[in-house]
């Protein structure tokens, strides 16, 4: 019996554990202006057709 209590704590503080990792290190959210990836463009622009700068 003692055995089995202690397996069953040692699984309860693991999920625990990955619980509150997970909680305290969200998946960052996409950044609002991010470039847009290939097909994305508006107008038909493509990524070699940017103008040059200056």
């Amino acid at each position: 019996m003692r055995k089995t209590l202690l397996t069953a704590a040692a699984c309860a503080a693991t999920v625990l554990s990955f619980s509150a990792a997970a909680i305290a290190n969200p998946e960052p959210a996409p950044h609002p202006t991010e470039h847009p990836k290939d097909g994305e463009h508006k107008d038909g622009e493509h990524k070699d057709d940017h103008k040059p700068h200056g």
